[in-house]
């Protein structure tokens, strides 16, 4: 049985190429780019390689990106960085590692709503902004959905508020081409997202804009993230990253084609999400089917796709996203997430299509 995976935006698979220059880095012996010697001197030079990389690809100054553990890190780092002490604006469908750690700071919270379009509306948040408003974090695509927040909008009011803007674009880089507008503080990324390795991820800080470390260290990252840089995850991420660069804007168009045909070719379903989407994500609720036996039932068919929900005490829960959306408790137990990647093909596209139209899914 061949496999089919469509759960690209819980992660994605290694691209070859940068599976290459990861071996290549594991492969050229002690590598710590702290270190004075030989060694250490070669290292960090491929360390201001990588970086030099993805500055330029992201359009930003070297100085200006801190390597991490992953996008919830450095989401963490982003928020809690700032030491904050007034209120803070979020959204009712941001990621967990935004509402939790924002929750975890007991301090005045704003969640701005959406409705079944998927994304923050401008005038919420300058309605929701106060004279102690100290940050906005948001994200710029949702995950579940693939709706897009208006990002150069909301920046342009943070930029005018003089207020601190966090933006969560784990689920937009790859997806299509952007450039970072001048009223984000930070942007954050995660490396397997991009078909890069797992176990690194990335913050954009602007210049100028100051945050405390979280990790203690060795004063790594410009003070800012101590801890000895995972050289080879790095190198990898400036590989996918490079990659994206060349490859996305066709990539893009294929995965919106086959996206749209697979949309067309289901029947009797609901895609939600009716706001501007990125090229890869359909949130499709399948009425009066039970989520959870589909999802088994496409696993047992060989296909790979996803809930959007959190396993909670052992209890499948239905998703805070589609709920915020509007949709009922039954709509959002009926609704699986199908996300593309590039090396998604047409032909699995049409042997879903396939599984679906012979009922060999949904008997």
């Amino acid at each position: 049985m061949s496999r089919i995976f469509l759960d690209s935006n819980a992660t994605t698979e290694l691209d070859s190429r940068v599976v290459e220059v990861m071996l290549q880095e594991l492969e050229a012996g002690p590598s710590n780019p702290s270190s004075i010697h030989y060694f250490g001197r070669a290292a960090r030079q491929r360390l201001n390689n990588a970086r030099g990389t993805i500055a330029r690809c992201l359009g930003v100054g070297s100085g200006e990106l801190i390597f991490t553990s992953s996008g919830t890190e450095a989401l963490n780092l982003a928020i809690l960085g700032q030491r904050p002490k007034g209120h803070i604006i979020t959204s009712k469908i941001d990621h967990a590692a935004v509402y939790k750690t924002i929750e975890g700071l007991g301090l005045p919270v704003t969640y701005l709503p959406v409705g079944k379009e998927g994304y923050v509306r401008v005038e919420d948040l300058e309605n929701a902004i106060g004279p102690d408003t100290c940050m906005i974090v948001l994200s710029g695509v949702n995950s579940e959905t693939g709706v897009k927040n208006p990002v150069e909008e909301i920046a342009a009011v943070a930029q005018r508020e003089g207020i601190p803007l966090v933006i969560d674009a784990v689920a937009w880089l790859g997806k299509e081409k952007f450039s970072i507008p001048d009223g984000v503080s930070a942007m954050t990324f995660s490396g397997h997202k991009i078909h890069g390795p797992k176990g690194v991820g990335l913050l954009f800080l602007r210049k100028g804009f100051r945050i405390e470390p979280l990790m203690i260290g060795g004063g790594q990252e410009a003070l800012r993230r101590g801890g000895t840089e995972n050289l080879p995850g790095i190198i990898g991420l400036a590989k996918a990253i490079e990659l994206l660069e060349e490859e996305l804007p066709a990539a893009a168009v294929k995965m919106a084609a086959l996206r749209n045909q697979f949309e067309q070719g289901l029947q009797g379903v609901i895609i939600n999400g009716t706001g501007p989407r990125v090229c890869n994500t359909s949130s499709v609720t399948f009425p009066g089917i039970d989520g959870e036996a589909l999802l088994i039932q496409l696993d047992l068919q060989g296909i790979a796709a996803s809930m959007g929900s959190a396993c909670s005490a052992g209890a499948l829960e239905p998703s805070k996203v589609l709920l915020n959306m509007g949709l009922t408790r039954k709509e959002a137990m009926s609704t699986i997430r199908f996300s593309l990647s590039r090396f998604t093909t047409a032909e699995e596209i049409q042997e879903t299509l396939e599984l679906f139209k012979s009922a060999q899914i949904l008997s």
